[in-house]
């Protein structure tokens, strides 16, 4: 795909311990099912959908998206949530709150991206191993 500003190329490749990931596919009122359709889990892989509003550049949107959709797979994980105040002020008058979510993708792929062609807003489905 060629944007104003960048190309992006999807690579494959084969990899011999993944097999076919079957998910919501089609397009409802021109829209890819899997938007709505939100299924937690398909063949055996954990599925996510990432979403990010207009950035400056198409490559930023993306990716937001990307990084919404990993979030998303980490969140079903059921890893620990971290949070911790760091006094960001030299009165001691600020706080600023930091989340961290550390966790291991399995096989992680981006199955899909859309891009919305009258927002430009970018969805992502993404799909991670169980396990």
């Amino acid at each position: 795909m060629r944007t104003d500003s960048g190309v992006f190329v999807r690579f494959t490749y084969p990899v011999t311990d993944i097999r076919r990931i079957d998910y919501s596919s089609g397009l409802v009122n021109g829209e890819p099912l899997w938007i709505h359709n939100r299924t937690s889990e398909a063949s055996g892989y954990m599925l996510a959908v990432g979403s990010s509003g207009r950035q400056r550049y198409i490559k930023e949107t993306i990716t937001k998206s990307y990084e919404s959709a990993i979030a998303a797979l980490l969140a079903q994980k059921s890893v620990d949530i971290k949070t911790k105040d760091v006094d960001s002020s030299r009165d001691g008058s600020g706080t600023e709150l930091r989340e961290v979510i550390e966790g291991e993708l399995i096989y992680f792929h981006i199955l899909e991206i859309w891009i919305d062609p009258k927002t430009q807003n970018v969805w992502t489905l993404a799909a991670a191993k169980k396990g």
